[in-house]
């Protein structure tokens, strides 16, 4: 039996799975994500103590950026506690099975690329608007396959736009974060229901998509996330803005078959080691 962490920068939660390739996750735990690590590292081992002696391996999803050797948390502005943090140690640790971890933007290109909507591409990525912006890329040759990390939310696409967590100004994530829409607005983006706000994000998101497919030459964008799976606007408008903004790209743009399970069902895939290698 596997155990899956999705810790995201808001919630967090634990399923078990007998295996991977079952793709049924049983959710044993869920609550919102401690901004503190040694708090947040006290309630997922309490949840996991309840199933470990029948564990032989758990993968994880978070909403950070992992150093090269995928142990320890690197960069994060969302998440500072979690800076430099041996997250992935001190669970093997205590635990006692190994534990395999990627961003959860990684996760969700694996998910959707060998299983879901990204099936019929080998060059695909998974934007994840959500408390942050960020994307995995997926390239597969048949044989062997890649997928890592692109920090799409802090590509610059207003030289005068706001400062952004950072450092820089005009960041994608000024506009389409979780964060920023409490801090410009005072409410959660799904309080927010003015039509001229969910415009501006979704030309925002259009031109991220679009440089991104410039970039990676990548084939199809899968948009999940809280925000991006679940607001009707961006749904029912995004490809067509995609599309305006750059026809010659011919990027597809879709939605992820695995709904917010994404990054859970990824990094399950991940625990059994599939032949993907985690650039990081």
């Amino acid at each position: 039996m596997y155990a899956v962490i999705d810790l995201g920068g808001t919630n967090t939660s634990i399923s078990l799975f007998t295996s991977p390739e079952l793709l049924q996750p049983d959710q044993i735990a869920a609550f919102p994500t401690d901004p503190h690590y040694a708090g947040q590292l006290e309630r997922v081992l309490s949840a996991l103590a309840t199933c470990r002696q029948r564990l032989t391996g758990i993968g994880m999803a978070i909403g950070v950026q992992l150093t090269a050797d995928g142990l320890r948390v690197d960069e994060t502005w969302t998440m500072p506690d979690y800076s430099k943090r041996p997250i992935v140690t001190d669970i093997a640790s205590a635990i006692g099975v190994p534990v395999v971890a990627a961003n959860d933007n990684v996760c969700a290109v694996i998910a959707e690329t060998l299983h879901g909507s990204l099936r019929p591409w080998r060059r695909t990525a998974y934007l994840t608007v959500s408390t942050g912006t960020g994307a995995g890329i997926f390239l597969g040759d048949g044989s062997h396959s890649f997928a890592w990390l692109a920090q799409v939310g802090h590509h610059v696409v207003n030289m005068h736009g706001e400062d952004c967590v950072c450092g820089q100004q005009g960041c994608v994530q000024t506009v389409t974060g979780g964060q920023q829409f409490l801090r410009r607005f005072g409410l959660p983006a799904h309080e927010i229901k003015d039509e001229s706000v969910w415009r501006e994000v979704t030309g925002i998101l259009a031109v991220a998509i679009v440089n991104l497919a410039r970039i990676t030459r990548v084939e199809a964008v899968c948009v999940g996330g809280g925000i991006g799976y679940n607001n009707s606007w961006i749904r029912n408008n995004l490809a067509d803005r995609v599309q305006d903004r750059g026809p010659a790209t011919g990027v597809r743009v879709l939605f992820p078959d695995f709904a917010e399970q994404a990054p859970v069902i990824g990094a399950a895939l991940l625990a059994g080691k599939p032949d993907v290698t985690i650039l990081r």
